[in-house]
């Protein structure tokens, strides 16, 4: 038994009572026609007696994740710089990775691999949350780029991996990007109904780190809301910004 507006899913024998799929169904991409998590089904039984008996039958059908899905990462490349001084064991990047399947399907964990074997011992990456440190002192002229790949690889029985570019550049001693002045550690939460489009949700301040220069154009900061390549990352433009010697997310 199915209301006029739904689309068939299912169908079943009448004669034996046997229900089959009528089309494919994917669970994890809730933009795709036939994404489906969980179906409930009500079956109608009649008898051919006079006067005709019948009885129903409704339960749900629940669909198991498959590990159908590659890790993404929400950039095509990653580019970052580092200082020649840059004290070992400090943060240098981050890389981030979603899968959109389910359990230890969407479970992922990154690895680090230089494109020059003499790179290697100068970068660590956080197997969980994908942040690189610095492993050892750099001792590289500025210009220099260290050129890797990072690894994700999610936790299936077979598991999917992805790889991507990195490249990390030397630059001149005391040479430090931008930092975010510290906000609150609260989340930022929304209602699902949120449609205030021209409200602020967010304002993040930032300063600039080359020293002497509150006169110059380089203390002067630009900013970007990076758009990428999942849903997770702004994939849809749900989010926008404009700047106001702040950084507002709307």
């Amino acid at each position: 038994m199915i209301s006029p507006d739904e689309k068939l899913k299912f169908q079943i024998n009448n004669k034996t009572g046997l229900i089959r799929t009528t089309q494919f169904i994917d669970r994890d991409e809730p933009y795709e026609p036939f994404y489906e998590k969980e179906a409930w089904l009500t079956v109608l039984a009649t008898d051919n007696g006079r006067p005709q008996m019948a009885n129903v039958c409704s339960f749900k059908v629940t669909i198991e994740d498959v590990n159908d899905n590659k890790p993404v990462f929400d950039k095509v490349a990653y580019t970052e710089s580092v200082p020649q001084d840059l004290p070992v064991g400090r943060e240098v990047m981050r890389v981030s990775a979603t899968d959109i399947d389910d359990g230890n399907n969407s479970v992922v964990r990154y690895s680090l691999s230089p494109k020059r074997p003499d790179d290697a011992v100068y970068f660590r990456i956080d197997c969980e949350s994908g942040v690189i440190f610095l492993n050892k002192a750099i001792d590289r002229n500025p210009g220099y780029k260290f050129c890797m790949t990072a690894t994700v690889d999610d936790l299936g029985e077979i598991p999917q991996s992805n790889v991507i570019d990195l490249d990390i550049r030397v630059v001149e001693l005391h040479k430090k990007a931008p930092a975010f002045l510290p906000r609150s550690s609260e989340p930022i939460r929304l209602k699902e109904n949120f449609n205030d489009f021209d409200s602020s949700i967010v304002r993040l301040k930032a300063v600039s780190n080359i020293k002497n220069s509150s006169n110059s154009d380089n203390s002067y900061l630009q900013f970007e809301l990076v758009t990428g390549r999942t849903e997770q990352t702004n994939k849809r433009k749900t989010f926008r910004y404009y700047t106001n010697y702040a950084y507002n997310i709307i």
